[in-house]
C-alpha cells in the first residue's frame, strides 16, 4: 500500500514538475486539480503544510515524506486520491453482517481471487505479497477491514486500469509529441537547410560579384599596364633611334672633325707655303721696284740727256759750253749738275752699252714671266680666300699678297712704259 501511495505521489510530483526542475513551487501545485478533488486554495494550504521549512519550494523527498504524513492523517483525502467519487462510496463504513454461511465466504473468496488475478494481469504489483496480505487480513482482521480491503482492491484494479490507460494515452501523447517534435525538427532542419542554402547562394553571388568586380578591375589595370608598357616600348624605340641617330651624328661629327683637322693641317701647310711664296713675292716685288726705280731714273736721265743733246745740237751749242755753265752753279746746284753730268756720261755710254740694255731687257722679261706666275698664284690665292675655311691670319697674308700683286702689276706696267720709251729712243 505504501508503495502504491509512494508511486502515486511520484506521479503527482512529476505532473506538477513538467519542466523537470527537481522541485515544485506553489504555482506548480495547481496542476494537480485534474487528479485530486481539491480547490486551488486547498492545494495552496497543502503546499504550505508540506513546506515546513518555509523555502517556497518542495523537493521530491520533501513532497513524498509530507504527502505520506498528510494521507495518513486524512483518510478521506487518501481515498480521494486512490479512486474516483463513485469508488469513494465503497470506503463508507457499513456494518457487515457476520454469517457463518460458507457459500458467502466462498463467493467472497472467488471475488477476491478474481480481483487479485486482475491485479496480477496488470503486472504492476507483486501478487504473492498481496495475497499474503489479503489472507492475513481475512484471518486477523474484522469484517469491516475485509470489506474495506475488497473495496480497496477493486478501486486499485480500476486505478491500475485507469493508470494503464493514462500511460497508454501518455505514451501515445509522447509518441505524438515526439513525432510532432521530429516533424518540427525536420521542418526546422529543412528551413535551416533552405536558409543556409539561401545564405550560401547569397554569399556565392556576393563573392561572384566581388570576383567579377575585382576581375574587371584587374583586367582594366592589366590593359592600362599594357598600354603603359607599349608607351614605354615606343619611347624606348624612339630613344634607341634617337641614340642611334646621335651616334651616327657623333660618328659623322668625328669624321667631319677628322676631315677638318686634315683640312686644318693642309691649310696650315698651304698657309706656310703661301707665306713663303708671299715672302719670295715681296722680295721679287722689292727687287723689281728697286730695278724699276733705277731703270726709270736711268732712262729718264738718258732721255733727258738725249733730248738736251738734240736741243743743243739744234741751237749749235757745244757740250763744253754747257759744262762751263754748270761750273758757275752754286754748290747745291753743282750736285745736281754732277748728277746730271753723270747722267749725261751714262747717256754717252748708252750707245756703247746697247748690248747690256738688251741683256737687262731679257732679264726683265724673265722677271716679268716670274711675276706673271706669281700673279697667277696670287689670283689662285685670292680665289682661295673665298673659301669658308680661311683664318684671319691667312686672310691677312692673302691680302698682303693681293697688294703685292697690284704693286707688281703697276711695276710691270711702269717697266713696260720704260721699255717702250727706250725702244722709241733707240
Amino acid at each position: 500500500m505504501d508503495d502504491i501511495l509512494s508511486e502515486r505521489a511520484q506521479q503527482l510530483f512529476l505532473l506538477s514538475d513538467q519542466e523537470r526542475k527537481g522541485f515544485i513551487v506553489k504555482r506548480d501545485m495547481q496542476r494537480m486539480r485534474s487528479e485530486v478533488p481539491l480547490t486551488p486554495e486547498q492545494l495552496e494550504s497543502v503546499f504550505d503544510s508540506l513546506d515546513k521549512q518555509g523555502n517556497g519550494y518542495l523537493t521530491i523527498k520533501q513532497f513524498l515524506a509530507g504527502f505520506g504524513e498528510f494521507l495518513s492523517s486524512n483518510a478521506i483525502m487518501a481515498r480521494s486520491i486512490s479512486g474516483s467519487s463513485e469508488e469513494d462510496a465503497m470506503y463508507v463504513t457499513t456494518p457487515v453482517e457476520s454469517s457463518d454461511d460458507d457459500s458467502a465466504e466462498n463467493r467472497k473468496e472467488e471475488a477476491l481471487n478474481q480481483v487479485l488475478s486482475e491485479i496480477e494481469a496488470t503486472g504492476a504489483i507483486n501478487s504473492g505479497g498481496l495475497r499474503q496480505l489479503c489472507r492475513r487480513v481475512q484471518r486477523e482482521g474484522t469484517p469491516f477491514t475485509v470489506a474495506n480491503l475488497e473495496s480497496f482492491l477493486r478501486v486499485l484494479v480500476q486505478e491500475l486500469r485507469r493508470r494503464q490507460g493514462e500511460m497508454r494515452n501518455l505514451e501515445e501523447t509522447i509518441r505524438a509529441r515526439d513525432d510532432m517534435h521530429r516533424n518540427q525538427m525536420h521542418r526546422l532542419y529543412e528551413e535551416m537547410d533552405h536558409h543556409i542554402s539561401e545564405e550560401k547562394d547569397s554569399i556565392m553571388r556576393k563573392e561572384e560579384l566581388k570576383f567579377e568586380t575585382a576581375r574587371s578591375s584587374l583586367l582594366s589595370e592589366l590593359a592600362r599596364r599594357d598600354e603603359q608598357i607599349q608607351e614605354v616600348e615606343e619611347q624606348r624605340r624612339e630613344t634607341a633611334a634617337h641614340l642611334q641617330e646621335l651616334r651616327d651624328r657623333e660618328a659623322a661629327t668625328k669624321q667631319d672633325n677628322y676631315r677638318l683637322l686634315e683640312s686644318k693641317y693642309e691649310l696650315e701647310s698651304q698657309l706656310e707655303k703661301e707665306r713663303k711664296t708671299n715672302y719670295r713675292l715681296q722680295q721679287c716685288i722689292e727687287e723689281i721696284r728697286r730695278d724699276s726705280i733705277w731703270d726709270k731714273r736711268k732712262y729718264m736721265s738718258a732721255g733727258f740727256h738725249l733730248a738736251k743733246s738734240i736741243v743743243l745740237e739744234q741751237q749749235g751749242v757745244t757740250l763744253t759750253t754747257g759744262l762751263s755753265t754748270l761750273s758757275t752753279f752754286p754748290p747745291s746746284k753743282c750736285s745736281e749738275g754732277e748728277s746730271f753730268s753723270h747722267s749725261l756720261d751714262s747717256c754717252d755710254q748708252f750707245t756703247s752699252a746697247d748690248y747690256e740694255y738688251d741683256e737687262e731687257i731679257c732679264g726683265t722679261k724673265q722677271r716679268l714671266a716670274s711675276l706673271d706666275s706669281l700673279k697667277s698664284m696670287a689670283s689662285s690665292t685670292s680665289s682661295f680666300t673665298s673659301s669658308r675655311w680661311r683664318t684671319p691670319c691667312l686672310k691677312e697674308e692673302l691680302d698682303n699678297i693681293q697688294v703685292c700683286s697690284n704693286s707688281l702689276d703697276s711695276a710691270v706696267n711702269d717697266r713696260e712704259v720704260v721699255v717702250q720709251f727706250h725702244k722709241r729712243i733707240s
